[in-house]
């Protein structure tokens, strides 16, 4: 912690964490980094992902918001909010957000698979189908 107002440090080293699976300390990195700037769309994004690794569902399900909130074509952020909607069955609005995430990142493939998945569980096969064609299209 030798320059504790460095945003880019602290940045890069919560995406290191995150990277390397060590939860704790990218939700330090993350905090630090929120310290410093309150906004950074990718301090969220870290801190939701560390939370959301730490079994803190609610809260990483806040940061993924906010993070959408300062930058809406934030396509990661959108699909792991979509993640804990359907662990939390709710479908609708999971669906929603995966879709979403398709659309603000379009290679995104674990969203795509989420939604045929979300889809398939609403019995909606033709949307389904629709996304799976979309997702052959980026293989």
């Amino acid at each position: 912690e030798a320059y504790p107002d460095n945003e880019a440090a602290w940045e890069k080293l919560a995406m290191a964490y995150a990277n390397l699976g060590q939860a704790l300390e990218c939700l330090h990195a993350a905090e630090k980094l929120l310290e410093v700037a309150p906004d950074n769309v990718n301090g969220l994004f870290y801190r939701g992902f560390a939370r959301l690794n730490l079994g803190q569902a609610d809260q990483a399900l806040s940061d993924f918001r906010r993070a959408t909130e300062v930058n809406s074509d934030y396509g990661t952020a959108w699909y792991y909010m979509a993640l804990i909607q359907s662990q939390r069955q709710d479908y609708a609005q999971a669906t929603k957000n995966a879709l979403t995430a398709i659309e603000k990142m379009p290679k995104l493939r674990p969203a795509y698979e989420l939604a045929i998945q979300l889809l398939e569980a609403q019995g909606d096969r033709q949307r389904a189908d629709q996304v799976r064609a979309l997702l052959a299209r980026i293989q």
